[in-house]
């Protein structure tokens, strides 16, 4: 378990519809085990742990189900194909993604808003990032999956959008991150 999967999982609790489920919540927790800790074999273990619905939330959040998470195939191509495959998935699934998708993009927000550019540690440019994001979002959007969830989504679009526009412009000690300036390193 990381640091990212309880606040996504409290997204996932917080943010359901009147539908929503333990399993659901379960699959908010798991969603990035799968892909990040032993691919198909780790998708089999939930699966037989915590029942197939749940198999199927971490199933539909990867987009990557290799033994090593190293030798992921190319960033781009991946995301295209797991874009088209959330696009036939339930409402339900949908807002299991996008629960991660929300507490991600705040993520890069916090980061940016601190002065450190995230995307050095990506593999993507800035650009490609916000339309996966854009792109998350309008399939949210499609699946009528819950205001309260799209809307958290929405503003995290804009801010990452509003924060990579601004990063030229942002150069006082305030915008280098917090150890770099308290070290007279700016």
């Amino acid at each position: 378990m990381t640091h990212h999967d309880l606040p996504a999982t409290f997204l996932t609790e917080r943010f359901t519809n009147a539908d929503g489920d333990e399993d659901m919540v379960i699959g908010g927790l798991l969603h990035d085990a799968a892909e990040d800790q032993g691919g198909e074999a780790r998708l089999h273990d939930i699966g037989t742990r915590y029942g197939t619905d749940v198999e199927d939330y971490v199933r539909a959040c990867s987009d990557y189900l290799g033994d090593d998470p190293s030798p992921k195939p190319p960033w781009r191509p991946r995301k295209e194909a797991y874009l088209a495959r959330l696009l036939n998935e339930s409402v339900a699934t949908v807002t299991v993604s996008m629960a991660d998708k929300v507490h991600n993009a705040r993520s890069i927000i916090t980061d940016l808003h601190n002065g450190l550019w995230v995307f050095d540690k990506f593999k993507a440019a800035p650009e490609d990032t916000i339309w996966y994001y854009t792109s998350c979002l309008e399939i949210a959007q499609a699946k009528s999956v819950s205001p309260a969830l799209v809307t958290p989504l929405e503003r995290a679009v804009q801010g990452m959008s509003d924060g990579v526009a601004a990063w030229p412009e942002r150069k006082s000690a305030s915008a280098a991150p917090l150890s770099q300036a308290s070290q007279g390193k700016v």
